[in-house]
């Protein structure tokens, strides 16, 4: 009997090492799948970001009014990448000097505040670097 109970906890406690594993592997894995796509409509330029599980999540267009750079932002209720499409919209107009459309839909479960601020890392990077070949 001792030895059930004992091949017990150590299979329990192998479970939850691969547990442990699998969700350390798939924090270190946040933002790897991210997908930039550039589209070029006439002079102007939109940008479709996304990672995980595919989707709209906000969709911000920047453009100049009265000489003026202004971003108009459309979060779809409960998302929350209005934070990246904004400012990036931003940054790109007046990169490029043109209207820039950035929409994107970004999705892992169980994120950490960490994981966040690791994906919003990764996309930052990936977005600059791919705004870095348009000129």
């Amino acid at each position: 009997m001792t030895n059930d109970a004992g091949a017990g906890c150590v299979n329990a406690a192998t479970e939850e090492q691969a547990d442990t594993l699998e969700q350390l592997v798939s924090a270190s894995t946040y933002g790897d799948d991210l997908s930039i796509q550039v589209l070029q409509v006439g002079r102007d330029w939109m940008f479709a970001i996304t990672g995980g599980d595919p989707h709209i999540g906000a969709v911000s267009t920047a453009s100049k009014d009265d000489g003026e750079w202004k971003v108009k932002t459309t979060p779809v209720p409960g998302h929350k990448e209005h934070v990246l499409t904004g400012p990036m919209a931003l940054q790109a107009a007046q990169f490029l000097k043109t209207t820039v459309t950035v929409v994107a839909g970004i999705h892992y479960d169980n994120l950490t505040a960490a994981d966040i601020d690791m994906v919003v890392d990764k996309v930052w990077k990936r977005f600059l670097l791919e705004l870095n070949t348009l000129l």
